[in-house]
């Protein structure tokens, strides 16, 4: 099967089919392998580059698209990445906002330099720390690589191109760089981490619960929210109260499977109200989430 490229290299520069002349006059090569390509430019066929001599190049759209995206972070210096979140709870549900969908200003761009035992796509500078562009086509990244990440704690992302057909122009993945968030998603990002750091340390104070069914419902006793009262006790309704407050850290069963508990962080308000404004945090508004964060 013919591999169709987006770009090809012409006297060291990366172009695209329409900047040059039709077949072998394009005087183009693979920007993997090398070797010479054929520009179709036919009434029928969608415009692209083929080899001439071979019919398969591992790597050569993967290598196009990684220099081909160099080239224009290094000439527009800048870089749209999507919202960070975190978490307050001890799942893998997130609900806070870290950081709104921003652009970034980049002072300078590596592509696949070594760092350490990582040798990413694309690395750009901000600001003097290095973030982290992996390009996914075919290949996305794999646990090893996300495990080495985190170990440096380099901030990466993950830019999801598989959707997008070969012959993608300049134009479309400059609109991808600079506009698009939707096919981004961060692999890594150190504020989050330690965002989700401080709640599993404010979470670990947490107290266990039961979760008590009476008749048909499901009460907490001793709310510290004081969501309702009964004799002059205050208790909360596990479905209609806990499901939705910002201090509910987790649900379990003790170790023996019998009773159901929840987590409650309730009393650690003060401490919930320190991080979320020394840290400018807000909740995610969602269906799940009763409020937001006052």
């Amino acid at each position: 099967m013919e591999l169709k490229l987006p770009f090809g290299m012409k006297d060291g520069k990366l172009v695209q089919v329409s900047d040059v002349e039709q077949g072998l006059k394009c005087g183009c090569v693979c920007p993997a392998c090398g070797q010479p390509l054929v520009a179709r430019k036919g009434v029928k066929v969608v415009h692209h580059f083929a080899h001439h001599n071979i019919t398969e190049c591992r790597g050569a759209l993967e290598t196009a698209l990684h220099i081909a995206a160099k080239d224009i972070l290094e000439k527009y210096k800048k870089l749209r990445v999507p919202c960070v979140t975190a978490s307050t709870s001890n799942t893998d549900y997130d609900d806070l906002i870290v950081y709104e969908p921003q652009t970034l200003t980049c002072d300078k761009v590596y592509l696949e330099k070594r760092f350490d035992d990582i040798i990413p796509d694309v690395i750009v500078e901000i600001n003097g720390k290095p973030l982290i562009i992996e390009i996914a086509v075919t290949h996305f990244i794999d646990t090893e690589k996300k495990n080495k990440i985190a170990k440096h704690q380099i901030a990466a992302i993950e830019i999801d191109l598989s959707k997008y057909d070969r012959q993608i122009t300049f134009d479309e993945l400059e609109t991808i760089l600079f506009v698009n968030i939707e096919n981004k998603k961060w692999v890594y990002n150190p504020k989050r981490e330690r965002i989700n750091n401080i709640f599993k340390d404010i979470n670990s104070k947490g107290i266990k619960r039961p979760i008590i069914q009476r008749g048909l419902a499901l009460h907490i006793d001793y709310c510290p929210e004081e969501s309702r009262v009964w004799k002059g006790k205050f208790y909360a309704n596990f479905i209609d109260d806990c499901t939705g407050c910002d201090y509910l850290v987790d649900r379990n069963k003790d170790t023996d499977g019998s009773t159901e508990h929840i987590i409650c962080a309730g009393h650690l308000k003060k401490l919930y109200t320190q991080a979320f404004e020394k840290n400018n945090l807000k909740y995610i508004r969602d269906t799940n989430r009763s409020k937001d964060y006052d």
